[in-house]
């Protein structure tokens, strides 16, 4: 008994080094996740390693750091609420995240007590400062939020803005609107300016009638694999820009550089990066806004070279006939300590436009002006509010004498992924408050669109899978694999489709392929899952308005095997969608799914849109795997939404219809058998899946001839009649067959008199 008590001690020792082993290691991948900035990610792991291990105070901690770093605020201020109630004393660093959440979330006051107990306590010096800094911020907004500027602002609407960050809007006529796009594909970074893991390329939207148009790349020239593309400025006539590019490091933003180019036959050319006086070497340069005078030009720009004031500065360089002559610092005036960006000069009033997060604001980066020019300035003075917010407010541009402004905010309103409130840039119009200005206003805030109109304008939403994925070689009609994943795979594959789609070609006709492909994934894949993204969102908002959600997802297959192998691989693509649905911000649409609030209706096409010859291509990989043709072939479209209730009346998902109109097996003598085939089509247009058959007699027996049923399909169902334990009399007897129609079955009757 010794022995067994011994070693069952030793069994729980065992388990208890194995189990803070366990722990230890999932620490250590948070901590790891955190200096990465996959800020959303660490928080996860933290409050599952806070659920297993509630005594160890580090990890509160951290747990506390990595929710204020993805900017949920609210649930930082909980947590440190929880720590306080468990070891009383908080560490010194917790009033200084306290008070940033405070400031964020306007309890000003309170976020005023905890910066002065961190400045008498607080270890940093750097800190300390900071403190002092925002105590400024807070006082200023305390005296300053009845200030209002005259402006009435908007959010634009999607298809402009996103769950990511537009920004850097720029007005190039009356009704059309350029501006730069930041998408992180794969991580949950949070934005600044520049931030990690990001798409980036510059776009155009239209506004009609019907309010802004889907938004086309801008110019596909200037999109690069190499760099990070964005902040571009026109000349006046519209022939010269400037832009920025950024070195992609593997998805991370590197040093930026201003470029130039010129536009001939309706293209960008002569893309050249600025010399070494503007974009110095190891440092960034980048947000060009150009001033054009007769005889030269002036250049304004942000910039971490040396000799500023710390962080980003505004600069200026002078250029004339095309030479760079002079390049200097605004002064001590306009820039700061901080950081200084994204410059906009009003050369009629004589006015510059930044951003700044040093001078006395209302929070974050906020938008200053300041009369004067190149190293003369008057005073900065604060937009005020509606224009500024706690929030960052940057990329200040404004058309017709300032009636018109345009800036970019992530401002409470904005559109945000992962359940990160504030992370995203999105673009916001102002319109001057004036009874002139009332027409220009219905036209150009026209945002008024309903959750689900704004949802059917995304459709049909296209998303693309690489060759036979997911789980190729097999004919299973699920997977466990998430199209995000999938997505990722694919996109890290281009470069073998470029060289795939290139073989055998040289010169120019390889360069026109891999070009092609490049577009493929730009303007096609990437673009598909930022409208995913937009769609979950709103989906989202609809679902918590209350009201039942109806999607349909159909699902396609190049036709390089089998029909029967084809139609398995567009369920397993439709599957993968449905993961993703499902695995969206930790499950979020789960309960929806199970309360039937939210119902997903697949609609598996196969190969069944080729003909027969195009069944049976060629072994020609270049064209059946690699192409744009056939890349455009391998997808899934959400085809279909409806938020009411006609949705269960429409013909365009799965429905069966009995082919007779009466059953009737006339009159049978008691004891005999009687049997009869009942004839029934899916007349919908998504594949019918028959669950369960009953019969309301247990004297029939049914037997099912497929429970699966392709759109136009006509199946049969057996009935066998025993008698034998029947009355004499007329009998009706209820069949009823469970689906997966909206209303969940189908029913018919069959007749018969017993004698």
């Amino acid at each position: 008994m010794i022995i067994v008590i011994m070693l069952w001690g030793m069994g729980i020792s065992t388990h208890h080094k194995l189990y803070a082993q366990n722990i230890k290691e999932k620490e250590s991948y948070a901590d790891q996740l955190l200096y990465n900035k996959s800020y959303h990610k660490a928080s996860q792991l933290y409050k599952h390693l806070v659920q297993l291990d509630s005594n160890n105070i580090d990890l509160w901690y951290k747990y506390a750091q990595s929710l204020l770093l993805q900017h949920n605020y609210k649930k930082t201020l909980s947590t440190y609420s929880s720590l306080k109630r468990r070891v009383g004393k908080l560490k010194p660093i917790a009033f200084f995240n306290i008070a940033r959440s405070a400031q964020n979330i306007y309890h000003y006051q309170e976020a005023i007590t905890n910066y002065t107990i961190y400045i008498s306590i607080g270890l940093s010096e750097a800190l300390r400062k900071q403190s002092e800094q925002y105590i400024k911020e807070c006082k200023f907004i305390i005296n300053h939020q009845n200030d209002s500027a005259k402006y009435s602002i908007k959010h634009l609407p999607p298809p402009i803005n996103t769950p990511y960050s537009e920004f850097n809007p720029v007005a190039i006529s009356n009704n059309e609107l350029v501006f730069s796009r930041y998408e992180a594909l794969f991580d949950d970074s949070i934005e600044t300016v520049f931030n990690k893991s990001y798409i980036s390329d510059l776009y155009l939207s239209k506004q009609t009638q019907r309010g802004w148009q889907k938004p086309t790349l801008f110019a596909p020239e200037l999109s690069s694999n190499k760099f990070f593309t964005a902040n571009i400025n026109f000349s006046k006539n519209q022939r010269i820009i400037y832009f920025t590019r950024c070195e992609n490091n593997e998805g991370s933003i590197g040093n930026c550089a201003i470029y130039r180019a010129e536009r001939k036959n309706g293209k960008w050319r002569k893309i050249k990066k600025l010399g070494d006086a503007i974009n110095k070497e190891g440092y960034s340069s980048t947000q060009a806004f150009l001033v054009e005078d007769k005889d030269y030009s002036i250049l304004y720009f942000s910039s971490n070279m040396p000799n500023g004031f710390g962080g980003m500065d505004l600069w200026y360089a002078i250029i004339k006939n095309g030479k760079i002559l002079q390049v200097s610092n605004l002064g001590s005036i306009i820039n700061t300590s901080g950081n200084e960006v994204s410059p906009f000069y009003d050369t009629k009033q004589g006015l510059l436009y930044f951003s700044s997060d040093h001078h006395k604001g209302y929070g974050g980066y906020d938008i200053y002006k300041s009369a004067g020019n190149l190293s003369q300035w008057n005073k900065v003075s604060n937009l005020g509010l509606p224009i500024n917010s706690a929030s960052n407010d940057l990329y200040y541009s404004h058309v017709q004498e300032g009636e018109i402004i345009y800036f970019s905010s992530n401002r409470v309103g904005s559109y945000y992924h992962n359940s990160i409130k504030n992370c995203c840039g999105d673009i916001y119009i102002g319109i001057l408050d004036d009874e002139n200005n009332k027409t220009k206003q219905k036209l150009l805030i026209k945002t008024t669109d309903s959750i689900g109109k704004r949802i059917r304008k995304l459709l049909p939403l296209t998303l693309y899978f690489e060759n036979d994925m997911p789980n190729p070689k097999t004919t299973k009609t699920t997977t466990n694999a998430n199209y995000k994943d999938l997505l990722s795979q694919y996109i890290q594959a281009r470069e073998r489709y470029k060289a795939g789609y290139s073989k055998g070609l040289s010169g120019i006709e390889a360069q026109k392929a891999k070009a092609a492909i490049d577009s493929f994934f730009i303007e096609k894949v990437a673009q598909g899952f930022s409208n995913l993204k937009l769609f979950t969102t709103l989906l989202r908002q609809e679902l918590e308005t209350g009201k039942q959600v109806n999607i349909q997802i159909r699902g396609y297959a190049s036709p390089l095997n089998t029909a029967t192998y084809n139609l398995a691989l567009s369920k397993r693509r439709i599957s993968s969608l449905i993961n993703y649905i499902k695995t969206y911000n930790n499950g979020y649409f789960i309960p929806y799914l199970n309360k039937g609030l939210l119902k997903i209706y697949e609609d598996p096409l196969g190969d069944s849109q080729f003909t027969e010859r195009e069944r049976t291509l060629p072994n020609d990989k270049r064209n059946t795997v690699y192409s744009t043709e056939a890349a455009l072939q391998r997808k899934i479209q959400i085809i279909k939404y409806s938020n009411d209730t006609s949705f269960r009346t429409e013909a365009a998902y799965p429905k069966l219809q009995w082919l007779q109109k009466s059953i009737n097996l006339g009159t049978i003598k008691k004891g005999k058998k009687a049997s009869t085939i009942i004839h029934y089509q899916n007349i919908g247009t998504t594949e019918l899946k028959i669950k369960g058959a009953q019969s309301s007699c247990k004297c029939i027996q049914i037997q099912l001839e497929e429970t699966v049923l392709q759109s136009n399909r006509k199946g049969k169902l057996y009935l066998l009649l025993r008698s034998r334990d029947l009355k004499p009399g007329h009998y009706t007897v209820k069949i009823k067959l469970t689906t997966n129609e909206s209303g969940n079955y189908s029913s018919t009757e069959v007749q018969f008199q017993i004698r």
